[in-house]
């Protein structure tokens, strides 16, 4: 874990409450390079097959960490047969994940398919308690309560709000309950691989880990999409929208990772629920839509709740004594004050 930052003539050691801002500004990031993604990829699902679309981002995910892993002096293959072990299980689980949720998106409507996923910070931060000893405070809860309220204002569920059923919740009662239920999973199954990126985050890099999960999922996808038959070719439009999309994923996925190498696990997943005002924020100045009263008391649940947690943490770093300045004499420097003199 990142404990100082150096510079040329020495090297701070930062407090807990710091690394956790440091922590919650990565996350932010992190959270809105993952809705640049999405709002990319959302651009080419009517012209291209999803398997496609995962294919070319994931695919964007490996390539553009390997080139650039060995700037950062992060390698590729791990001689710590624990470290690939894990990098490896992490990116299948997240593959596998990816897939229960868009079968679940064809059971159940978006709008309660994200109210139901957003209990996984809440299972995170409990999680966290077991797997880092971390303190399940009261702040998390009044966030989690917070930010699940906002988010059901701005996805106004059906079976909250009533108004017209739309043609997703005509389906069997079986099919809404299985659809509910891969709901249910694939938020504890997403808690589960916040915790293998804060335990990877111990033993490699995030450009590695970027790396492991695009290119084993690139690899895997064309298996598990050859019985679709709507492979199209990519337009001019298509590419640049890929291309985007890919480099946002590249952003997200490392500032991810090391947000939860700075910060604790369970307030950290807590800031998922940005996601949801970023796309708001796009919705309003992209594709120029006027929010209803409901959505704007939604964001601002929300930001009250992220307010609750950044002033916690900044209390905390007033209460807490000053860093630590370790000062280092370089090689070859004339000292400041020659005690001979």
């Amino acid at each position: 874990m990142a404990n100082s930052v150096s510079g040329r003539k020495g090297s701070v050691t930062l407090s807990a409450s710091q690394k956790q801002l440091i922590g919650y500004l990565l996350g932010l990031l992190a959270h809105l390079a993952f809705c640049s993604q999405n709002y990319f990829t959302k651009k080419v699902r009517n012209n291209l097959s999803s398997g496609q679309v995962q294919y070319f981002v994931f695919l964007q995910l490996g390539v553009y960490s390997y080139f650039i892993a060995p700037c950062r002096n992060a390698p590729v293959v791990y001689k710590n047969p624990k470290a690939t072990v894990l990098l490896i299980f992490r990116s299948l689980l997240g593959m596998f994940n990816t897939y229960l949720v868009f079968y679940s998106l064809k059971l159940i409507p978006l709008s309660e398919s994200t109210v139901i996923s957003m209990i996984s910070p809440v299972i995170t931060a409990a999680l966290s308690t077991f797997f880092f000893s971390e303190k399940f405070e009261r702040v998390i809860t009044i966030n989690a309560i917070l930010s699940i309220i906002g988010v059901i204002l701005i996805a106004k569920p059906a079976f909250l709000f009533g108004g017209v059923v739309s043609a997703q919740l005509e389906g069997s009662v079986g099919e809404r309950t299985l659809g509910i239920i891969l709901c249910v999973s694939t938020a504890t199954i997403g808690s589960f691989i916040q915790i293998l990126i804060k335990k990877c985050g111990a033993l490699a890099q995030p450009l590695s880990m970027t790396f492991y999960f695009g290119i084993l999922s690139a690899f895997i996808i064309p298996l598990t999409s050859i019985f679709e038959a709507d492979f199209r070719a990519l337009t001019l439009g298509d590419m640049f929208h890929l291309l985007f999309a890919g480099c946002f994923g590249v952003l997200a996925h490392v500032s991810l990772s090391m947000a939860y190498t700075y910060g604790e696990a369970g307030k950290i997943a807590l800031l998922m629920y940005s996601q949801i005002i970023f796309a708001f924020m796009y919705e309003i100045i992209i594709d120029n839509r006027k929010p209803d009263d409901y959505s704007i008391m939604g964001t601002g649940f929300i930001l009250v709740g992220f307010f609750v947690l950044v002033v916690k943490t900044m209390r905390k770093q007033a209460a807490t004594p000053a860093p630590v300045i370790h000062l280092k004499q370089v090689e070859n420097e004339k000292p400041l004050i020659d005690l001979k003199a």
